[in-house]
């Protein structure tokens, strides 16, 4: 009889420490579901925090200068959106920095109709000069557009002066010491010779009185002289002697 209970005893003792290890194992899970619980609220709570993105405005543009004239000085700017967004009239606006100093232009101004909605392809030609500003040969330009609805600027960029449209462009230039002779004939000291250059220009606006050559490199006595185009071909040419 003593011998059964003391079996049933430690029997029991087993059973015991088996439940109390059992109840340990499961409050350590639920304590472990209870701080991802917590865990996942809190990062639900910051997601929903987080401001949504503003709506930007992406516009492109493309710009040129346009009617040179003789001096380099350019007639009118031209901005041209290419692609994007469109922008209201009312609520754009486009900055011109020559050498620094800024200069807002009045879309009214303008020598194109552009109002309202400011539609992709639509050029804005706006005149340069006393009336509005001047742009001389050399200067440094800066073009900066700004949506005010979003206060954003859009588009920004450096305009380069005489690159593009506006520039004349050199197609040949030779020179030859008998021009009613065939083929090109050396020039020798104290020879008579003729220029030749070929030009041509996009902008169709070239003053042929503005075309020189610069033979101060012959020495004293030299400096640039005019070309001529006497039959409007585009050819122009000068006659000199060498030293």
């Amino acid at each position: 009889m003593g011998s059964w209970c003391r079996c049933m005893l430690k029997g029991i003792g087993k059973r015991k420490d088996w439940e109390e290890s059992g109840a340990a194992e499961i409050i350590g899970n639920i304590l472990i579901l209870g701080i991802t619980v917590v865990l996942f609220s809190t990062l639900i709570s910051f997601v929903g925090m987080i401001p949504t993105p503003e709506q930007n405005t992406y516009t492109t543009f493309s710009s040129s200068f346009g009617g040179y004239s003789s001096n380099g000085t350019p007639g009118y700017l031209n901005i041209t959106p290419t692609g994007g967004d469109e922008l209201k009239v009312d609520f754009t606006s486009v900055y011109v920095y020559v050498n620094g100093a800024g200069h807002q232009l009045d879309f009214s101004k303008g020598m194109t109709n552009i109002s309202g909605i400011w539609r992709i392809g639509q050029t804005l030609s706006y005149p340069l000069g006393e009336v509005t500003f001047t742009v001389n040969a050399g200067d440094s330009v800066r073009i900066m557009i700004i949506d005010e609805t979003q206060n954003q600027i859009v588009w920004s960029a450096d305009q380069v002066m005489g690159v593009g449209e506006g520039a004349p462009i050199f197609k040949s230039r030779w020179i030859d010491s008998d021009p009613n002779s065939p083929g090109l004939q050396s020039v020798a000291r104290a020879d008579e010779f003729t220029i030749y250059a070929t030009i041509t220009d996009p902008d169709d606006d070239l003053n042929p009185a503005s075309v020189y050559v610069n033979l101060s490199e012959f020495g004293p006595g030299y400096g640039a002289i005019r070309m001529w185009d006497n039959d409007s071909d585009g050819t122009f040419t000068a006659v000199a002697r060498t030293p």
